[in-house]
């Protein structure tokens, strides 16, 4: 090839969208080098923010591509305009082939890798053997487990027989160790501890196994992005949103974060919603929002704010299939978590891992330390109950925004994606990985400020070098803005833009005519 020829190539879009991928793979091989790198010093959080900024570099790469090849119009409703010419021949063919080698070898070049920063995985892997062993993850910590003799185990037939699994399998000990927050026992819903179970049965205490496991189940959820895709209208080069985000694949691929396993559940239950006026299709979409909240409890709160699409918009009209939709979720609801509350009741309800979340978590939170704090220094309410306000208040944001949608009849997706984003930007908790809830919705409905995000959330890994030099309250009350102030000055820049063009789109008021006035009056009929 002659060196005009190759320059041409750098010109055409196929040519384009190739350095694209080709920048993405060399980065994340970078990243997974530096990762590597870091796991054999001594202080690898010190390294934390080379990881940071590698990532958020990336992130910022992937979205220019994703805005040049779409050419978006910029909406809170998502984009306008046709993609750019020939991007659509990535629908089809070897360009959706492309698509999905592209994503599975960025995901390949992490397999091996230990997770660097996160170590959730080790609770799976613990939770996993238990599950498989027939054992309930909610009764005991494994502190307990790890300490106890093993004749303190006649005692507790709980105890006995996780002290026979250590004692059977040495991986098992090992895994104790490495355990965060040992003294609390698990708080993942019973799904997710069924697929940790599955992932036991395939590869017994094997990062690498669960690695494999969350990569077909990733292949599973894209599939099912596709057909979502389809079924919604919507191009399929969206699938690029997640598929190529360098900041998801490191999460899921890398640092192995169970939030990608409720993907395939959620696209379920949008897939079906698109069929909801048949019965079936109803319960299909209510069972699938059930089983999402089996992996993560949040979607439960969808199951009212997607109510008017399930059970049809006039659901006075349709009474009986609201009541017996309803009474399906009720009590799926109770068959899915009835372990999980079964577990807690029979264990200390102080060595939680749901309620020690639920009242006290709280990191890389934004808008919901910023609530606190008003409640607390200005309002001068005590910092519990200042907590206890601000949770209180997001509930009822939710709610709030959950009756706008249901009386105003947003689409579905819109509804999932603002709900879920909602929750996102004000939980206490707003790590990294709970981008992953945002998705599939956010394929179907493109918001950018949203899709930034994918380069402003990495900053959280700077927190572990900020922590290593004892900095960590100027990351948690200041370089946190970083990640979040602008995604919010952009969002409200959009809704105040989206408010002027419709409040211009309605056009001033036309004067009354005097004549009109008086022939009003004099004639009252």
């Amino acid at each position: 090839m002659t060196r005009n020829r190759a320059f041409g190539l750098v010109r055409t879009t196929y040519g384009q969208i190739a350095i694209w991928a080709l920048i993405l793979l060399l980065g994340t091989a970078l990243l997974r080098w530096q990762v590597d790198l870091n796991s054999a010093r001594t202080t690898p959080a010190l390294g934390s923010g080379r990881l940071a900024t590698g990532l958020a570099g990336l992130g910022a790469w992937f979205l220019a591509g994703l805005w040049w090849f779409q050419r978006p119009s910029l909406s809170l409703e998502g984009p306008r305009s046709a993609p750019a010419p020939g991007v659509r021949a990535l629908s089809y063919g070897w360009g959706l082939a492309f698509l999905v080698l592209v994503g599975l070898v960025l995901r390949l070049t992490w397999l091996g890798s230990a997770p660097l920063f996160e170590d959730d995985a080790w609770r799976y892997l613990w939770d996993g053997a238990l599950s498989a062993n027939g054992q309930n993850p909610y009764v005991l910590p494994p502190q307990t487990v790890k300490i106890a003799p093993s004749f303190a185990g006649a005692r507790d037939p709980f105890l006995a027989a996780q002290r026979a699994l250590v004692e059977a399998e040495p991986d098992a000990l090992k895994i104790l160790y490495k355990i965060n927050h040992p003294w609390l026992a698990s708080l993942y819903p019973p799904v997710a501890q069924a697929i940790f179970a599955v992932a036991h049965w395939l590869a017994p205490y094997s990062i690498s196994g669960f690695q494999i496991l969350l990569m077909l189940w990733e292949l599973m959820s894209l599939a099912l992005f596709a057909v979502l895709l389809r079924a919604w209208g919507q191009p399929l080069y969206w699938l690029l949103g997640y598929w190529w985000n360098p900041l998801l694949i490191e999460e899921v691929a890398n640092s192995l974060h169970m939030d990608a396993l409720m993907l395939p559940f959620m696209a379920l239950a949008l897939l079906t919603m698109r069929w909801a006026q048949r019965s079936i299709g109803s319960a299909l979409a209510t069972v699938a929002v059930v089983l999402a909240a089996g992996v993560k409890i949040w979607p439960l709160v969808l199951l009212p704010v997607l109510a008017p699409w399930i059970a049809g918009r006039d659901w006075r009209a349709n009474l009986a299939r609201a009541l017996g939709l309803g009474l399906l979720a009720g009590l799926a609801t109770a068959l899915v978590f009835w372990p999980m509350v079964s577990g807690i009741l029979q264990g200390n309800q102080a060595q939680s891992g749901l309620v020690a979340y639920a009242q006290r978590w709280e990191m890389n939170d934004s808008l919901f330390m910023a609530a606190k704090g008003f409640w607390h220094q200005i309002v001068g309410l005590e910092l519990s109950l200042a907590e206890r306000v601000t949770r209180w208040m997001v509930a009822g944001l939710v709610a709030g925004l959950s009756l706008y949608f249901w009386r105003r009849g947003t689409t579905a997706p819109t509804a999932f994606l603002w709900v879920a984003a909602l929750l996102f930007m004000t939980s206490p908790t707003q790590f990294p990985w709970y981008y992953i809830w945002l998705f599939p919705a956010l394929l179907l409905r493109p918001v950018w400020p949203l899709l930034a995000l994918s380069a402003t959330l990495p900053l959280y890994y700077w927190r572990f070098q900020a922590q290593a030099q004892d900095w960590t309250p100027w990351f948690d009350q200041g370089l946190v803005w970083l990640e979040f102030g602008p995604i919010l000055v952009w969002l409200a820049w959009l809704a105040i833009a989206q408010l002027r063009a419709k409040h211009m789109n309605k056009g001033p008021r036309r004067p009354r005519h005097p004549q009109n006035e008086a022939s009003q009056h004099s004639n009252p009929s």
